[in-house]
């Protein structure tokens, strides 16, 4: 079995008997990888991936989302009052600082 050069080093690793974790990109997906070696200690390894590519496009989406709101927030030259269900302040935004109450 050949062995993308690209992950060929977290493969020695394995083989070695560590245990590897990262991240491969391959045609505009995203995976993540664990390798282990065998625990039967006959130079093998035991590997599995798991394509988290739509979780990491949720993750920037709301990264991105956040910093929008914050920049909203911060530009505001208005007090921003949040209240929680109960109609009791959590918080209050003004433009010197970020109060709770």
């Amino acid at each position: 079995m050949s062995t993308a050069p690209e992950v060929r080093p977290q493969v020695e690793a394995a083989l070695r008997g560590e245990t590897v974790h990262f991240e491969y990109h391959a045609g505009g997906l995203v995976y993540e990888i664990w390798y282990a070696p065998d625990s039967l200690g006959q130079g093998e390894i035991i590997g599995f991936g798991v394509d988290v590519t739509e979780h990491r496009r949720a993750l920037e989406e709301r990264s991105q989302s956040e910093a929008f709101n914050r920049r909203i927030i911060e530009s505001s030259p208005d007090c921003i009052q949040v209240l929680d269900p109960g109609g009791v302040l959590a918080m209050r935004y003004t433009v010197r600082a970020l109060e709770r109450p």
